[in-house]
């Protein structure tokens, strides 16, 4: 996660915040930390039975066969259930209990972590993110974030009641139907229009007030076909309001 890619980050933490709803959550803050991160594929998993573990959720590459991912997952479970925040191996070839674990020598995973997701101090499941092409994937900001997330989706879960066992009320957030269903980049594009319209199409009040480069804020609106209205239909929004 880098420059404008951490900055986003934050913002999409705050607006997934605002659309928690049931069987939509889990999966889209997953595509998007690992749409956002330098990772391949990301997994959330839950323990039932006590000790299975299965997963929820997936994104990324590769996400047909996740034997592996579950290989890892139960070689350090036990640190896991133990740990408060994650277990982050940032390179697997130089990490001896990841190469000398028999399941895990064939496996083509060079750097990954592990975040429990946790509930009243008990451990339910873990979110999981790797890649197979880089080493040192994560910054210790990088690391802070993806545990903000990790709440994100232990959250969402308690509401999917994707979590076994367990009796925790979360509060209900009323959400408008038509935004829940929208993506990612359809509420980014639904914002930004409304931030553009308020400083009256005014690129670089709009830009200040976003604290980013004009350039970037120019991408953003080629990147959502958003283009300023003709001057005639300005003024006239202009004085509606």
């Amino acid at each position: 996660m880098r420059g404008t890619r951490s900055e986003m980050i934050d913002q999409v933490s705050d607006m997934v915040e605002s659309i928690l709803v049931p069987g939509k959550l889990v999966q889209k803050v997953l595509s998007v930390v690992v749409s956002l991160s330098s990772s391949e594929r990301g997994v959330v998993l839950v323990l039932s039975d006590g000790s299975k573990l299965e997963a929820k959720a997936s994104a990324g590459g590769n996400t047909t066969d996740l034997n592996a991912v579950k290989d890892v997952c139960n070689n350090y479970l036990s640190d896991l259930s133990k740990a408060a925040a994650a277990i982050y191996v940032p390179d697997t070839r130089k990490d001896e209990r990841f190469r000398k674990a028999a399941v895990l020598k064939s496996s083509d995973i060079l750097s990954f972590v592990c975040v429990p997701l946790r509930l009243e101090g008990s451990l339910y499941g873990i979110l999981y993110l790797d890649s197979t092409v880089s080493a040192r994937l994560f910054s210790s900001l990088d690391l802070e974030r993806i545990g903000r997330y990790a709440k994100l989706i232990t959250n969402a879960m308690v509401r999917e009641q994707k979590l076994p066992d367990i009796d925790v009320k979360v509060a209900t957030v009323s959400v408008n139907d038509y935004l829940a269903e929208r993506t990612i980049d359809e509420i980014e594009r639904q914002q930004l229009s409304a931030l553009l319209a308020k400083n009256n199409w005014n690129v670089t009040r709009t830009s200040m007030a976003m604290d980013v480069p004009r350039r970037t804020l120019y991408n953003k609106m080629t990147k959502h076909g958003i283009r300023r209205p003709r001057r005639g239909k300005l003024v006239a929004s202009a004085g509606i309001a």
